[in-house]
């Protein structure tokens, strides 16, 4: 294992996945740890004794540790047997090797101080590491880097950092030498569940197995006296790639013979639901029947059928429509398509939700709320962003994930919770054009803009029809929050241009209107200027 020796920190921490690949058991506890500026930051850690003996066995003995999720956060432990190649006076010192992990395992503190005191300290020139011998052997501390660099470049620091190894003090272990074959299981078991540990081969080197790979490898030994049981599967494993791949290269096959059903699987097939939508009933019906057709040969039997249009479903046996229709009273349900409620009768999108504010708001109840409004098309943008702007707000004002929020965000949070209600009254025609005429063109709208906060673009369809009416449909929108670092109005307004662009050209492709029946709204002079320099 790798260990930091921190002469700053109070308490000596333990990463959890080393107490977890050892299958102990702990019980946590709150604790709060006092960092930079004052601030204070609460977690939950278990306390347990642990062994530790440097690698040369020369200390031996137990200390006292909390558990941590990362100690350190992403920092990487120092590789001083490749780095000290660089210093002369660091050539010959006998530096210990990392862990094979890479990480940081154990934080050794002020508290075991003994531990870590220079014994003997050897210095090369002022910009350079220097090497310590300290009671768990040789370690260094100082600027990484070529010894040329002048102070005030970009280098690396990196304090103490030693290689020893650890053994937990608990009765859970097993005694390898005085245990049952019931017992031995269990502890393997363990081992056997862990998936970043793996089962060493016949030609791997007894040297180079950890203890629980060579008690696995005896165990493994002692059971495969018998030859080997070989399985195979009576039927193919679902796989929703598969599963596609499959429909659709039976299309693609059929599209002579059923050529509206193979158009419809090519370009309106999500997963396991089809979605088409086609200018008549008439196309309709037989698009119904070439799909059922086309499924049927391959044995996919298709279900659930749901129309706008009640003609459409009279054929269909009242088994494979969707469980709410009701024909007799021209009754056509609500359903998600791909979760989205589309309301049939109206041939409308619409939306459903009670955001309950009776829960304590803090960040992650507040974020675990927010998140299940599901608004992939962003018709609910103007309500959304208003949840991400105090998110952003809580947390820059709020320390942790599981602290209260100030009482001036919890009024804001409480009311934007209780607005969720009205969102019922939305209604957004799921066709972008109207039924009744004939259009003769089609072009793309998208307005962009941004305030301090947000920024935001949407894009509209407007169809113009052969009496020179025209209608407009909004297809979709896109927002964002203005970084925490100060920016321009003007730069965020350019921002809002960008999401504008990606946001329509998505839409060009799927409704396959070409970019050059685009344009592109913005009210910034030097948007304008900066697009066009």
């Amino acid at each position: 294992m790798n260990c930091f020796l921190d002469e700053g920190s109070d308490t000596t921490y333990v990463n959890k996945d080393v107490i977890e690949t050892l299958g102990i058991s702990t019980q946590k506890e709150e604790i709060t740890i006092n960092v930079a500026n004052d601030q204070k930051v609460r977690l939950m850690a278990a306390t347990l004794e642990i062994g530790l003996e440097s690698v040369d066995g020369k200390v031996d003995t137990t200390i006292v540790v909390k558990t941590s999720d990362k100690i350190c956060g992403g920092m990487k432990p120092t590789d001083w047997v490749t780095m000290k190649q660089q210093w002369n006076h660091l050539k010959d010192i006998p530096f210990p090797h990392l862990a094979e992990k890479g990480v940081i395992d154990v934080l050794l503190g002020s508290d075991y101080y003994h531990l870590m005191f220079p014994m003997k300290e050897i210095r090369g020139q002022e910009d350079e590491p220097a090497a310590r011998l300290c009671p768990l052997g040789w370690t260094a501390i100082g600027r990484i880097g070529k010894s040329t660099h002048p102070r005030g470049t970009a280098c690396a620091n990196t304090g103490y950092l030693h290689t020893f190894r650890s053994q937990i003090l608990s009765p859970d272990i097993v005694d390898i030498g005085n245990t049952s074959d019931e017992e031995l299981n269990i502890t393997l078991k363990r081992f056997w569940d862990l998936e970043t540990v793996g089962i060493v081969t016949q030609t791997q080197e007894e040297t180079e197995m950890t203890p629980l790979e060579k008690i696995a490898r005896k165990k493994v030994d002692l059971d495969v006296g018998s030859a080997p049981q070989v399985y195979e599967f009576s039927r193919f494993v679902y796989c929703p790639f598969c599963a596609l791949f499959t429909l659709q290269s039976h299309a693609e096959n059929q599209k002579t013979q059923y050529p509206l059903a193979a158009e419809t699987v090519r370009n309106h097939c999500y997963m396991d639901d089809l979605m088409p939508s086609v200018p008549t009933i008439d196309i309709a019906k037989e698009t119904r029947k070439q799909l059922t057709e086309l499924g049927s040969l391959a044995g996919f039997h298709k279900r659930k059928w749901m129309s706008n249009q009640a003609e459409v479903l009279k054929n269909i046996p009242a088994e494979d429509r969707a469980s709410t229709i009701d024909l007799e009273e021209n009754k056509l349900s609500t359903t998600k398509t791909l979760g989205v409620l589309w309301t049939a009768d109206q041939d409308t999108f619409s939306f459903k939700y009670s955001l309950t504010p009776e829960i304590e708001l803090t960040k992650r109840n507040v974020l675990k709320k927010t998140a299940t409004i599901y608004d992939p098309l962003g018709f609910l943008a103007p309500y959304v962003v208003r949840a991400k702007i105090l998110i952003q707000q809580a947390w820059v004002e709020t320390a942790g994930w599981d602290v209260p929020l100030p009482v001036h965000h919890q009024e804001k949070s409480r009311s934007w919770f209780q607005e969720s209600t009205d969102l019922e009254g939305i209604r957004i025609p799921r066709c972008l054009k109207e039924r009744q005429f004939t259009a003769v063109k089609a072009s793309l709208h998208t307005f962009s803009d941004a305030s301090e906060a947000p920024y935001a673009a949407a894009v509209y369809i407007r169809h113009e029809y052969e009496d020179k009416s025209p209608t407009t449909r909004l297809v979709g929108s896109k927002t964002g929050l203005s970084p925490l670092k100060a920016m321009s109005i003007p730069r965020l307004e350019l921002m809002g241009a960008v999401i504008g662009l990606r946001l329509t050209k998505q839409i060009s492709s799927a409704l396959e209107i070409p970019l050059s029946q685009a344009t592109f709204w913005v009210d910034s002079m030097n948007v304008i200027y900066w697009i066009h320099g």
